[in-house]
């Protein structure tokens, strides 16, 4: 498989194949397995499960799961690979809420670092850690952190599978609909330099 880049036709047949083996099943084990995906992100694949937990994945469901994170990564990768070149248009770049918002995801789910289809993701580590370095000019007159609420967040709150990093923020403060674009976009650039900092101490390699 391809790393560097896809075609469209490509593209469409791996998203075809992952849609396939989801929909596979049909009728109740379909809602079944519907319910203990939304679980997943939380959880993991059958690994990162502990004895205690009453779900128990079929071979097809973690291969959902493996599909369904290599999709998210490779996509993501994708996007990193067209990085604005110049400082101002990388602060603006409209990439950004999206690579932000799985960075959040893998800071409360880091069982999924030690998952070998993250691991083996080379160019994905590669291209975010350019970014990220590449950012760190902009965002370096920021003191500190800034938890204030960004538009992703409003888009996305009540979403499941970020309900861990969303506890964090304060959805009930004025502030959170009136940022201007300028903070908004250095608040995001601040935050994801934090946790991609965290994540590498974590996945060094």
């Amino acid at each position: 498989m391809k790393i560097f880049k896809m075609r469209d036709v490509e593209l469409i047949h791996y998203f075809i194949k992952f849609h396939a083996v989801i929909y596979m099943a049909g009728g109740e084990t379909a809602s079944n397995s519907s319910t203990r995906m939304e679980c997943w992100p939380a959880r993991g694949p059958r690994t990162g499960v502990t004895e205690q937990d009453h779900f128990t994945d079929t071979a097809d469901e973690e291969q959902c799961w493996k599909l369904t994170l290599d999709l998210m990564l490779t996509l993501t990768q994708l996007l990193l690979y067209h990085t604005p070149g110049s400082a101002k248009e990388r602060l603006t770049w409209q990439g950004l809420p999206a690579v932000r918002v799985l960075l959040e995801w893998l800071q409360h789910h880091q069982k999924v670092l030690a998952d070998e289809t993250v691991t083996g993701k080379y160019l994905f580590w590669n291209r975010l850690g350019k970014l990220l370095s590449m950012l760190s000019e902009p965002a370096a007159e920021t003191a500190q952190k800034n938890q204030s609420v960004l538009w992703e967040d409003l888009l996305l709150n009540g979403f499941r599978p970020l309900q861990e990093a969303h506890s964090l923020l304060d959805f009930s403060s004025p502030r959170a609909k009136h940022l201007t674009k300028e903070e908004s976009n250095r608040t995001r650039v601040v935050r994801m330099i934090h946790i991609g900092a965290k994540l590498a101490s974590i996945q060094p390699g």
